[in-house]
């Protein structure tokens, strides 16, 4: 699944670029959108993100395509790479 954002002003920190708690934010919120797609009627909690890396700079204005694939679905839980 994919999901877009757009990186507005009020997510720019004083260096002028993207705060990285929001990007943070977006990769949790996006994951859970697509668990509740795939197992509707289910509750979700995270538990942890692994592996974060911020790779380059984002500035205002900038679209941000985040993919959201299910990596592993176990009995009570699954894993997706965003």
């Amino acid at each position: 699944m994919h999901h877009h954002k757009l990186v507005l002003p009020e997510h720019i920190n004083h260096y002028g670029f993207l705060f990285g708690g929001y990007l943070l934010q977006w990769i949790d919120e996006f994951a859970y959108i697509t668990a509740t797609v795939d197992f509707p009627g289910k509750k979700f909690v995270t538990v942890a993100m692994q592996d974060v890396e911020f790779k380059r700079r984002i500035g205002v204005g900038e679209v941000l395509r985040f993919a959201v694939e299910r990596v592993k679905t176990g009995r009570t839980s699954v894993q997706y790479r965003v």
